[in-house]
């Protein structure tokens, strides 16, 4: 268990609230070498033996691409980041992305658009993969485009139970036809703390 790890573990996880309120204690436990099987236990579930999901996602990934400035800088910005390229765990693996087969699509497919499609955009303030800032970015693209933010947030808001209702009676007007508004949701989150 090392530092490429943690890395992987936390970025993998980061999108499950749990475990983002369980932070503190993960890294208090990792400096002070305590619980340390326990913490390899998470990796090994996270890493070797959850669900890898379809070869469609995978292979949407690498269909998806990325140039190659924004690729130079994921490698440059690699080297200081806290948690490294995790975030692309998998995807950066050359022999992963040959094994799938899929060509990358280009500079067209990610080119700007233009786009009067309305459009609710919603991230967590706790994003790790799809922050306030990139729904903003993709927002721009579209003439109306509405942005809810979920104060406390990580990526996975959706599954959890006691997601806000407000959340949900905004996406029914917006299903609806329904004028909607940019919206901050507080979701009220508490980190635990090591003893």
């Amino acid at each position: 268990m090392g530092k490429s790890e943690i890395q992987v573990l936390v970025t993998v996880r980061s999108g499950d609230l749990a475990f983002v309120q369980d932070l503190p204690v993960l890294f208090d436990n990792l400096e002070k070498r305590r619980q340390l099987d326990g913490i390899a236990t998470q990796i090994q579930q996270t890493v070797r033996q959850r669900p890898i999901g379809t070869a469609m996602t995978y292979a949407m990934h690498v269909a998806s691409g990325v140039s190659d400035a924004r690729a130079a800088r994921i490698r440059e910005q690699a080297r200081t980041a806290v948690f490294g390229n995790a975030i692309n765990w998998g995807l950066g693996d050359e022999e992963f992305v040959k094994t799938l087969a899929v060509t990358d699509l280009g500079e067209t497919f990610r080119a700007p658009f233009r786009s009067n499609v309305p459009v609710l955009l919603m991230s967590g303030t706790l994003d790790g993969r799809a922050g306030e800032n990139d729904a903003r970015r993709v927002g721009e693209q579209f003439d109306r485009a509405n942005y809810i933010t979920i104060d406390g947030a990580s990526h996975d808001f959706w599954f959890l139970k006691a997601a806000p209702p407000r959340l949900s009676e905004i996406t029914y007007a917006f299903l609806r036809g329904e004028p909607v508004g940019d919206e901050r949701i507080p979701w009220p989150l508490s980190f635990r703390r090591p003893n």
